[in-house]
């Protein structure tokens, strides 16, 4: 259900002929996580899971109630895992909305969780994160966000902890950052999977065979390419965010 209805929004999934023709507003321009990507065309699928008031540099189309579910599916999966769950901390910016729907979702089952805060700040290296209380950062349980591409902002942001707790995002957008971020120790799991969009946009008429082959083949490159390069790319992340 959550996913059909992620499917019928405008501005949620948007898709491209290729990744050439999307503009520029549609990603930021920074350094690339590794030198294999150097060059690699952009993705010709767009995924907008940020609210109108988190929406940071980007515009946000997620309302409350589609909100609310995500918060109930994550949790769902979340309480899985972790059935003792208590603390939990979203990747700023967009998983910070996405855990204070989870809170709510819990709550609504019985469940008292705390969110841990963190902000999101900028320098020449890329992004920071700074936890505002630091005092709970060795509690966390559980992380957060909504989708994975590659894993450079994941690490950046799981090596600020002091353990390493799972990783729960709505989408796998499956373009390889999971398999990193597990060849690196992290456990990963997704609510859905690139696979499951496509299918939900092929059912209801938005995407045809063509598109959505392009799209899964876009994919799959990408995780050739990752594959093929993961010692290098994890001994670099793991040099670069020691």
């Amino acid at each position: 259900m959550l996913l059909q209805r992620l499917a019928e929004m405008s501005g949620v999934f948007t898709f491209f002929a290729s990744g050439q023709e999307r503009p520029l507003a549609h990603h930021k321009s920074r350094r690339q996580p590794h030198a294999v990507y150097a060059g690699a065309a952009l993705s010709p699928v767009f995924c907008n899971l940020r609210t109108a008031t988190n929406a940071g540099d980007k515009q946000g189309v997620l309302d409350e109630d589609i909100l609310d579910m995500i918060g109930d599916k994550l949790f769902e999966l979340a309480i899985e895992d972790v059935p003792d769950l208590r603390y939990v901390a979203g990747i700023p910016n967009a998983g910070r909305p996405i855990v204070e729907a989870l809170v709510l979702a819990a709550g609504r089952q019985g469940y008292q969780i705390g969110p841990v805060p963190f902000d999101k700040c900028e320098d020449d290296s890329g992004r920071l994160f700074v936890c505002r209380a630091p005092e709970a950062i060795s509690l966390i349980q559980a992380v957060f966000d909504d989708v994975v591409t590659v894993a450079d902002v994941k690490v950046r942001f799981l090596k600020t902890l002091p353990c390493k707790p799972p990783l729960f995002v709505l989408i796998d957008r499956q373009e390889g950052g999971m398999e990193i971020l597990e060849a690196m120790g992290y456990e990963v799991r997704s609510a859905f999977g690139l696979d499951d969009v496509i299918e939900a946009c092929l059912e209801n008429g938005r995407i045809d065979l063509e598109t959505a082959e392009r799209v899964q083949s876009y994919a799959f490159m990408r995780r050739q390419l990752i594959r093929k390069h993961m010692k290098e790319i994890v001994a670099d992340l793991n040099g670069e965010f020691a």
